[in-house]
């Protein structure tokens, strides 16, 4: 019986090598089918565990799923990357406990590794021996020469490995098998590092009042909850200065608040952290009713604890932008970092995907910033682009050039020594009034 259209997408992905990027426009021409049914395979192939989409790299054909596991070990790694074992073979069933990219300074690298680790390198020879005596393993991302490191290499026990793609390839790669093996249950949300017996005010209490609660349990931010459990804002010390002390909370606080849901994810939270100052965030439902807080300092204790343990899925977004720094000024925002050599490709460049990724976001934070809006990225349009290798210093300014109740067109400039190296217009889909933050 000949195969239907769909059939035959399928057959067609299955004999795919791992590794090999797959879309529907590529399915349309070359199987002679429509996008739809194109589109409608691929979605099906991914329920069957045959490719995986990877953020700002594309669908991606992967191993077969055979066995359910929480952790990989290096055979598991070989295999999603496609690589090459150079030596220590026999040390493949290792199970590493983190992973570490090295694109910093020789110091803070070898600061970051212990005999439990794999490192991520590319082209940096001068420390290659340094690596071999401190970590795991070793993934190799550029072709070089390793004879005069191999006995090194051999004596440690410390398997070097060479993978084909570019080192943010093959950390997404790994990161996305990894966070596939990872349970829902296993994944850190807010409702699990959240204070739900906490204090707050109601909106009738004077200024007075509020001190002498915050007196009595040592710290002056607190959540606003009226009579029926419905958060009504947040105040802190800032807010009181220069009041007289009968005015009531109401009269003072911040009403539009940055919320969460129990059901967040705190690595989604953690990133906004490195754009927003806030120190307090109340927890709410669907309701806006007042369930607890969660503190920065909470959010940011859970986040180190779960980079250092490799069943807790983290996105490959988060660890790129984290390199980042968000800098306000008068007339807007700007953002700071440099290039880190897992930002960049097989020629030492910055990729594309990275760079548009840094772009998008840096328009979504304006968005949030200036109008205090929720939105979506929709679309990203590189306007100008120019090599930015590994280790330069950049600037991404932000400017938001038209905007109206339903959309927002943002230019995204990345600097490098006051040269514009990169420009995009971006395309930000208004939603509605930031409220929750729901991801």
């Amino acid at each position: 019986m000949p195969k239907t259209k769909h059939e035959q997408i399928i057959k067609f992905i299955r004999d795919l090598k791992a590794g090999e990027r797959v879309s529907v426009r590529q399915l349309a021409r070359e199987l002679v089918v429509s996008e739809g049914t194109a589109y409608r395979a691929l979605k099906e192939t991914e329920k069957l565990g045959l490719v995986s989409t990877i953020p700002k790299v594309g669908t991606v054909r992967i191993e077969d799923k055979t066995i359910e596991i929480n952790q990989l070990s290096l055979r598991d790694v070989l295999k999603i990357i496609e690589g090459q074992i150079i030596c220590c073979e026999n040390k493949l069933d290792f199970l590493p406990q983190n992973y570490v990219i090295a694109d910093s300074e020789k110091e803070e690298i070898i600061r970051r590794i212990s005999p439990e680790t794999v490192v991520v390198i590319g082209n940096r020879k001068e420390i290659y021996r340094d690596i071999i005596e401190h970590a795991a393993a070793i993934i190799i991302t550029e072709k070089t020469e390793l004879n005069e490191y191999l006995d090194l290499a051999l004596s440690r026990e410390v398997p070097l490995i060479f993978s084909p793609y570019d080192s943010f390839l093959t950390v997404s790669l790994i990161n996305r098998a990894t966070y596939e093996r990872t349970s829902t249950k296993e994944l850190v949300r807010v409702e699990q590092i959240m204070f739900k017996d906490t204090h707050y005010l109601s909106p009738e209490m004077t200024i007075e009042e509020w001190q002498n609660v915050a007196q009595k349990v040592g710290h002056v931010r607190f959540p606003v909850v009226d009579k029926k459990g419905i958060l009504k804002g947040i105040v802190s010390a800032a807010d009181a200065v220069g009041i007289a002390k009968t005015i009531q909370v109401k009269e003072i606080m911040t009403k539009d608040v940055f919320t969460t849901l129990p059901t967040t994810l705190v690595s989604h939270l953690s990133r906004m952290l490195l754009w927003e100052a806030y120190e307090l965030i109340p927890v709410v439902d669907e309701k806006n009713s007042f369930l607890g807080i969660v503190s920065r300092k909470e959010i940011l204790k859970t986040l180190q604890e779960t980079q250092k343990n490799v069943k807790y899925g983290e996105t490959i977004e988060n660890i790129t932008l984290s390199g980042l720094k968000l800098m306000e000024e008068d007339e807007g925002i700007k953002v700071e970092g440099e290039i880190t050599e897992f930002m960049t490709n097989e020629l030492g460049i910055a990729s594309l995907g990275v760079l548009t990724m840094i772009m998008s976001s840096t328009a979504y934070i304006l968005v949030r910033k200036t109008l205090r809006k929720d939105s979506i990225v929709e679309s990203t349009n590189i306007l100008h682009l120019e090599p930015l290798i590994s280790s330069e210093k950049i600037e991404i300014v932000p400017e938001l050039l038209k905007s109206d109740k339903n959309s927002c067109v943002v230019k995204v400039t990345i600097l490098s020594q006051g040269k514009a190296k990169a420009i995009s217009l971006t395309t930000v889909r208004v939603l509605k009034k930031m409220k929750n933050f729901l991801i």
